[in-house]
């Protein structure tokens, strides 16, 4: 109904025109948003910067921290995980790091977010996630599908 009052909230067809357009794989960025979404009741992300200087479509970088009160985040805080086909996992890198190193290796590696959050983070936030609602998580996943905040810097 938006769109034939002349207002277009996704106009995906010509985005590039607006905003700067970081090519990913789609099913590798769809994965993601799940991932983000599932653990989104105990986790703040952050964009990082470090996806523009990474020449490849199978990588994903995000901010990550756990973050359980209703408070700002700090990003300097934010540990940088990368998200591949196989696996998820923190890196040596962080956003403030000087340079990305490509052979940065995980510090430590999970099949899915929901896995490193169950060793990584506090057994409360662990919790969190377990009493998740599945429409919120669902909620969660549809938003980030529609804003595509991974895709659109």
């Amino acid at each position: 109904k938006l769109k034939s009052l002349g207002l277009n909230v996704f106009p995906e067809t010509d985005s590039d025109s607006y905003v700067s357009i970081i090519n990913k794989n789609h099913k590798l960025e769809w994965w993601v948003y799940h991932q983000m979404a599932i653990v989104s009741c105990c986790t703040a992300f952050s964009y990082s910067h470090w996806n523009a200087f990474i020449n490849d479509e199978m990588k994903i970088v995000v901010g990550c921290k756990e973050h359980l009160q209703d408070s700002l985040t700090i990003e300097e805080d934010m540990r940088c995980i990368i998200f591949t086909n196989e696996l998820v996992g923190f890196t040596d890198i962080c956003e403030s790091s000087a340079e990305f190193i490509e052979a940065s290796t995980f510090s430590d590696y999970h099949a899915e977010l929901y896995h490193l959050v169950r060793e990584q983070f506090s057994s409360e936030a662990y919790s969190r996630v377990i009493d998740a609602s599945a429409i919120f998580i669902e909620t969660i996943n549809q938003f980030l599908m529609s804003i595509k905040p991974l895709t659109f810097a």
